[in-house]
């Protein structure tokens, strides 16, 4: 499954994105939080390992 947004900056295109991916729910479902993060200047992105 897939996630994606638009947005005027990266910062919020990548917001927008996640906001997508809280609303799929499944069992076992998973996801990795690092997507964009160090492009978007997040300090502490973490590692990418899969999140629930």
């Amino acid at each position: 499954m897939l996630a994606t947004a638009v947005a005027d900056d990266l910062p919020t295109a990548r917001t927008r994105a996640y906001e997508g991916v809280g609303a799929i729910s499944f069992d076992g479902a998973q996801y990795r939080t690092d997507i964009a993060a160090a492009a978007a200047g997040l300090a502490g992105a973490n590692d990418g390992s899969p999140s629930r």
